[in-house]
């Protein structure tokens, strides 16, 4: 006797299924991330006009970043997690203004410059708050965090310098990282986001893959990663920090309101709990096999 045909069921491909749970997990992002903790400068409070929704005939709020993030780049078209929280932060800067944002490749050293000719309204970026650029108000945010770096645990490394002439993945928005892989001595290999450079880990390819710290120690809570949580110890915190124009108070009273909605450290698990699940899920997906040998 033949078997009844199985009924048709449509199985949609693994980028759009990424797609679907991405833009939910970009939501779950944008609800839980919580700046903290402003500096205090010495520009004086403005007062700060409150907009419900974005205000017609604004200008878009030009943020200076060190990398831009991959959908202002030409040919981007899947969605990942993004490194660090610069953009997350930036966007919440916009949307306290009623305005939209415009990224702009800015070098850190820059900065300051950049802010006095009018070429960004604010930069955005992980660095030292001290010393200040002339001319320049920085505010950090409760989020800081050095560098560190997740291997395999049957990894031979065991110190920094062991890093020389081993392949070392990093994320292409993360700059310092890269700075620091090549430091020691590294073979750097450049991947588009966090997911694709721990994931040349996982499989081999890379020895070792630099990122955030902060934002590995999540990954690493996960058992998943146990055989992948070989690190090394972090190099010196730096805070996220905003830096704005002296001659510019409103935009300073708008920054410092937005950073003072969390003062702890701990006001920023969630968001690193959030990252490291997406990124874990986006490797994942990435690979043939959720776990590699």
């Amino acid at each position: 006797m033949s078997k009844p045909a199985r009924p048709f069921r449509f199985s949609p491909p693994r980028w759009l299924v990424l797609v679907a749970v991405l833009q939910l997990a970009g939501l779950a992002v944008a609800t839980t991330y919580l700046p903290a903790d402003a500096v205090a400068s010495s520009t004086p409070t403005a007062p700060v006009v409150h907009h419900a929704a974005r205000t017609a005939g604004q200008p878009a709020l030009r943020v200076g970043v060190e990398a831009l993030p991959r959908g202002e780049r030409p040919g981007d078209v899947r969605l990942y997690t993004e490194e660090g929280f610069e953009y997350d932060l930036a966007t919440r800067l916009a949307a306290r203004l009623g305005r939209d944002v415009r990224f702009v490749k800015v070098d850190l050293a820059q900065r300051g410059r950049a802010l006095d000719e009018g070429t960004i309204d604010v930069f955005v970026g992980r660095f030292a708050a001290r010393p200040v650029p002339a001319g320049v108000d920085v505010f950090v945010s409760g989020y800081r965090s050095g560098l560190s770096v997740a291997m395999r645990t049957d990894t031979t490394v065991h110190s920094w310098k062991d890093l020389a002439g081993r392949t070392v993945c990093v994320s292409d928005a993360n700059l310092q990282a890269r700075q620091a892989a090549i430091a020691h001595g590294a073979k750097v290999k450049v991947t588009d986001v966090p997911a694709l450079s721990l994931m040349n880990m996982r499989t081999g390819d890379c020895d070792a893959a630099i990122h955030d710290a902060a934002l590995l120690q999540a990954l690493f809570d996960d058992k998943k990663w146990e055989k992948f949580s070989a690190t090394l110890p972090a190099t010196d915190a730096l805070p996220l920090a905003v830096a704005v124009a002296h001659a510019d108070p409103a935009m300073s009273a708008t920054v410092r309101e937005v950073l003072a909605s969390a003062r702890d450290a701990s006001d920023w698990r969630a968001p690193a709990r959030k990252w490291a699940s997406n990124v874990a899920f986006e490797v994942e997906l990435e690979q043939d096999s959720p776990d590699c040998h």
